[in-house]
């Protein structure tokens, strides 16, 4: 990892480290966002069609799941993660793709 300015990615490709003040660069970063824009080509919609930061957080976790230490190892150490905690809602992973628009030959799993 890299330590460098983070405000280099499209808001809804934006990884949620980002979002969270990572200030080092990884190849997890540029995964989230082709996992992003894969899913929007396979709804043919954009996966987290937000205007801000704080809305884009919110509706990773309402779709991914609030992370929690056994799966984000460090996340309860995060300053950002801390003062928003509240904020956020506690989730449950519910990242199913039912979508009208998505192309007939792809098929996307049920994640549990």
């Amino acid at each position: 990892m890299k330590a460098s300015d983070i405000q280099v990615v499209t808001l809804w490709y934006r990884a949620p480290e980002i979002l969270l003040g990572s200030r080092f660069y990884s190849p997890a970063m540029d995964m989230w966002s082709v996992g992003c824009i894969f899913a929007e080509l396979a709804m043919r919609n954009p996966l987290f069609n937000v205007k801000d930061e704080l809305t884009l957080i919110d509706e990773i976790f309402r779709i991914m799941g609030t992370p929690n230490e056994s799966i984000w190892p460090g996340i309860s150490d995060n300053k950002m993660f801390k003062g928003f905690h509240n904020r956020f809602s506690l989730c449950e992973n519910k990242f199913r793709v039912f979508h009208g628009n998505a192309h007939p030959e792809i098929v996307i799993a049920d994640f549990k």
